[in-house]
């Protein structure tokens, strides 16, 4: 899977043996669930005086945790709100947002990042692991383990070089027996994935091309209205061949003789000379709205 991606497919699931059955050969899947049960109810180890803060909302919370992989941010699942998104700084951790995801039972529940950090999988007592971004905290898929009154407790991601991804989710209803399922990465979604970044970067494109066809256009209408004030719409001509037309038979005209002043006065170069201005003006607050425009879309 490609960095980005997230686990939206359909999958394949099955189910292992009690922990008693599975014996000395354990399975991936009793490794995973194994690495999952132990993770869940892992105590934050505190490393530096940073996380020291953390600690102790997680003891008034009965919160677990999870630290991304980049070590820039880290969620927990609290019994209050649901996800709560803190950002690591250099003295302290600065809580950013919260997702909110209530639970009929407020129990602690586990939570993993996966899909390279930019996605995170948490337990539930709905019988579902959810799947949310990081980005916007919005959730993506819930993966159905069981009933409705079904505690998912237990969580495992494992990422193999080379293969697809796979999650493990357990349950831990007491009195019953205890269901791992196993989620594999769906190859036609990631391939179908790549497609549509794919026609994201052409849209982008096709926008591109838009905006500058704008500008195009507009230089084309600068180009025009310079032609227009610089061709004079009047002209003066010879007074005995312009009155000649109306008192005498038609005849070919005759060539007119040089004139020797201007065609354009001083005054109308002024006026048109103003008007011109005037349309450059305008044009030219038009090609900054459009610009700007364009760049506050790409943002």
């Amino acid at each position: 899977m490609a960095s980005g991606e997230s686990i939206t497919s359909e999958v394949r699931m099955c189910e292992s043996p009690m922990h008693r059955d599975l014996g000395k050969s354990i399975s991936i899947l009793g490794k995973a669930y194994y690495f999952g049960a132990r993770t869940t109810h892992m105590t934050w180890v505190i490393q530096d005086d940073i996380l020291e803060e953390f600690a102790q909302f997680m003891k008034l919370s009965r919160a677990t945790s999870a630290k991304s992989p980049d070590s820039k941010s880290v969620v927990a699942a609290n019994l209050c709100q649901g996800l709560d998104w803190f950002k690591i700084m250099p003295d302290k951790l600065k809580k950013m947002s919260s997702t909110y995801q209530p639970q009929q039972i407020n129990i602690p529940l586990p939570v993993l990042f996966i899909d390279n950090g930019q996605a995170v999988i948490m337990g539930s007592t709905n019988g579902c692991a959810l799947i949310l971004e990081v980005k916007h905290g919005e959730k993506m898929q819930a993966l159905k383990h069981g009933s409705d009154q079904t505690w998912v407790t237990s969580l495992a991601y494992i990422e193999p070089i080379g293969r697809s991804r796979m999650i493990a989710t357990g349950d831990g209803n007491r009195g019953q027996r205890t269901r791992i399922i196993l989620w594999i990465e769906n190859n036609s979604k990631k391939s179908s994935s790549k497609f549509s970044r794919s026609w994201i970067v052409i849209l982008k494109i096709i926008d591109f091309v838009f905006v500058i066809g704008h500008i195009s256009i507009i230089l084309i209408g600068i180009i025009s209205a310079i032609l227009w004030v610089w061709t004079p719409q009047w002209r003066e001509a010879n007074l005995g061949t312009a009155l000649g037309i109306y008192f005498t038979k038609p005849t070919l005209p005759a060539t007119p003789a040089p004139s020797l002043r201007p065609d354009i006065t001083s005054s109308h170069l002024m006026t048109k000379t103003r008007k011109l201005l005037e349309i450059l003006e305008d044009l030219l607050v038009v090609v900054v709205h459009q610009w700007y425009s364009h760049d506050g879309c790409q943002r």
